[in-house]
């Protein structure tokens, strides 16, 4: 994300707090995170939640929108925005939770949780796992290169798909024309970048 900003043009301070696996609930209970939030002069902070955690209705979803209201009275008092990083299914579901799941039912279920909490929170969501759902269907050989070998993991190819989504909702701008590549050759940043511009049917938000 820092690359493409400094590629983008823009002098932004960015700043990250992200252990393995967090939950948001652990972040609204960490002392370094919280300091963070209320000391920091941020326009907008994103959050991501323990990737299958939106996504377990019941007790693990309660607790995700536990952490998630702390953190929005923690941001609403620094006059900070809130945006949620709406992630991606795994590549062949949540097999550890659901024992017949997958990839659709996944994502069908992280949108749900996120929705849920953006709505309530009014909050922005940036929907990197509808872009993942959008090159699934153009592309589903480079849709499977999204992910490191665990199925879960983004590889560079998917992190960079991640960082164009969040960038064009922070920023308003148009995914297809963001000039940065990421490092990937100009056709695969070209198929990300459409599919990005696909999540935007509701409009670019404007911070």
């Amino acid at each position: 994300m820092p690359a493409l900003l400094k590629a983008q043009g823009h002098e932004t301070t960015v700043e990250f707090i992200t252990p393995g696996g967090a939950q948001l609930i652990k972040h609204l209970n960490t002392p370094k995170t919280v300091k963070l939030i209320e000391n920091g002069d941020w326009d907008v902070v994103v959050f991501q939640e323990q990737s299958q955690t939106p996504a377990c209705p019941g007790r693990l979803r309660k607790l995700f929108m536990k952490g998630a209201s702390g953190l929005h009275k923690l941001t609403e008092e620094n006059g900070s925005k809130m945006v949620f990083f709406n992630t991606w299914g795994y590549l062949n579901g949540d097999k550890r939770n659901f024992t017949d799941d997958t990839y659709w039912q996944m994502q069908k279920r992280l949108n749900e949780g996120y929705n849920a909490a953006a709505n309530k929170f009014n909050a922005q969501l940036a929907p990197v796992g509808n872009a993942y759902n959008e090159l699934k269907k153009t592309n589903q050989k480079l849709w499977t290169q999204l992910y490191q070998a665990d199925g879960s993991h983004p590889s560079q190819t998917g992190a960079y798909l991640a960082a164009i989504v969040i960038y064009s909702r922070l920023y308003g701008v148009d995914p297809q024309k963001i000039r940065f590549n990421g490092g990937l050759n100009e056709s695969v940043a070209a198929q990300l970048k459409s599919s990005a511009a696909r999540t935007q049917k509701d409009g670019l938000p404007s911070f």
